[in-house]
């Protein structure tokens, strides 16, 4: 059995993302692959599967995008906007339990020639970060 981290409202949310792909790209899915697509986006913020799709529908193409083009697409934009965010930050003084990310749970590192953010390995022991998520876990539930 799949256990799923999405709530039900952003089960909904997914379902019309996934529809309105279907739409853009003129085909028919049952609902064995939404299902499926609902599993497989499950562990993305429903910021990044919104932004996601509205990118894989400009971009278009002549098929229909799999669910592992559109996890893709969403990681990229979540990387992007960590990116940006540490980027912005002031620098300051404070000190963090893990130097590579700050705390974030995300690190740049070079690959192929070209930065990446990746997930920090420090994600299970750091406590900050652990806090965090389940302070952004907390307010998601919150706005429902």
């Amino acid at each position: 059995m799949t256990q799923t981290l999405v709530l039900p409202a952003d089960a909904k949310a997914i379902d019309t993302c996934t529809a309105e792909l279907a739409v853009a790209f003129q085909r028919q899915i049952d609902a064995a692959t939404v299902k499926i697509y609902r599993e497989t986006m499950s562990d993305v913020p429903l910021w990044a599967i919104q932004e996601a799709a509205l990118t894989l529908r400009r971009k278009g193409g002549a098929f229909f995008p799999t669910a592992p083009e559109w996890h893709r697409v969403a990681e990229q934009l979540i990387q992007d906007r960590t990116r940006e965010a540490l980027a912005s930050r002031p620098a300051t003084d404070v000190l963090h339990e893990c130097d590579g990310c700050r705390d974030t749970g995300w690190c740049d590192v070079e690959r192929d020639g070209r930065q990446v953010c990746i997930p920090c390995s420090c994600r299970p022991t750091n406590h900050a970060y652990q806090r965090m998520t389940k302070s952004s876990r907390k307010s998601q539930n919150e706005e429902l």
